[in-house]
């Protein structure tokens, strides 16, 4: 009659199959015949979106409990629906027509979000631009810059605008502290709707695209606090361009609860993760 009971340990498993997962990723190759001098309205080219739903067949979507993010330059947003749907639904659609496939699916509401958190701006003083411009066109150098110089660089010129180090990385962790914040909500209501959640994993998700310099600065913020600034030299010795990430490339952030019921923040790039605890996560968003 023992196994009849309902043990603890059955409820905190049950528990700990909620999960928030967060694709972040650089936007994919532009199309140089699009924007017409508008950089918001560059688009990307008929490869890259071939080549952002290649990298999206590998992370498992389910846009039934998905959104995708993207900042003012619509090339992210385009990125982003191209990880998360399928190369039937969306090849050779241009962003409209997409938005209009999606919107006739959904009964309210919307699977896009727009957000500066995910933009970048070198534009807040002449100097910082020239500077951080020298780095990413001639120097090729631009993370480097951004992780060693350009908090100081931004705090000399009194420059309260452009996105520097700790301004873009605190930009991301905000997007993740948002995230955090919901699970609880997001884990009654998966304990709630067994039949409709658990065959998507009992998982949210998010693909979220930016830009080159903005998310990589996140990432090396998190080596920083956890592993140390030499770690992160390491990290940008690493990279193949030493200004970003390639197209489509970036990270993921899992949110989830561990054996011991404690919710949990998992970082990971390529073949390493972190654990980014909740103080570090404050402390990022507190230092933009």
């Amino acid at each position: 009659m023992e196994g009849e009971f309902f043990k603890p340990e059955d409820f905190f498993e049950k528990r700990q199959n909620a999960k928030i997962r967060l694709e972040f990723f650089r936007h994919d190759e532009k199309d140089p015949a699009t924007g017409m001098g508008n950089d918001n309205e560059v688009r990307i080219s008929k490869e890259g979106q071939r080549h952002a739903i290649e990298v999206g067949e590998e992370k498992n979507s389910h846009p039934e409990v998905a959104l995708v993010y993207g900042s003012p330059r619509k090339r992210s947003v385009e990125t982003a629906y191209a990880q998360m749907l399928s190369e039937d639904e969306i090849k050779g659609l241009s962003l409209e027509e997409i938005r209009e496939k999606v919107s006739e699916n959904i009964s309210f509401g919307t699977k896009e979000i727009v957000t500066n958190k995910l933009n970048f701006d070198w534009s807040g003083s002449e100097e910082f631009k020239k500077t951080a411009e020298d780095h990413y066109l001639n120097k090729k150098d631009a993370l480097k810059f951004l992780f060693e110089e350009s908090d100081a660089l931004v705090r000399e010129l009194n420059d309260t605008k452009s996105i520097a180090y700790s301004r873009a990385a605190s930009n991301v962790a905000q997007i993740i502290e948002k995230y955090a914040g919901i699970f609880d909500g997001w884990e009654k209501i998966t304990n709630n709707n067994k039949e409709k959640y658990e065959k998507f994993g009992n998982e949210l998700q998010r693909f979220l695209g930016s830009h080159g310099t903005v998310l990589e600065c996140f990432l090396m913020k998190v080596i920083e606090k956890i592993e140390g600034k030499d770690r992160v030299i390491e990290f940008l010795d690493s990279l193949e361009d030493k200004n970003q990430f390639n197209f489509s490339q970036g990270f993921s952030v899992v949110i989830e609860k561990n054996a011991g019921n404690e919710k949990t923040i998992k970082v990971t790039f390529e073949n390493k993760s972190w654990i980014l605890k909740p103080e570090m996560l404050k402390e990022i968003v507190a230092g933009g």
